[in-house]
């Protein structure tokens, strides 16, 4: 897949990165539907702060949960 990406792009950076991006995007979508279907809120989602991004803020009765989503190939 490295070899085809270099072949596009000609480094493979720009594709890399979108590509990664999007898989993000979907995981960040399967959180957010996974944590709705078990009660939560979705208060924010891809909120900025000074000290970064948070992928997900939900709420669940007086709890409050602030979620980082990660991406695996398992």
């Amino acid at each position: 897949m490295d070899a085809v990406m270099r072949d596009v792009t000609g480094t493979g950076n720009s594709l890399r990165r979108r590509m990664h991006a999007s898989t993000g995007r979907l995981a960040e979508w399967r959180a957010r539907l996974w944590l709705r279907l078990r009660g939560w809120r979705i208060l924010g989602r891809r909120v900025r702060t000074p000290a970064g991004e948070i992928d997900i803020i939900a709420r669940r009765g007086a709890t409050i949960a602030i979620v980082e989503v990660k991406q695996r190939r398992t």
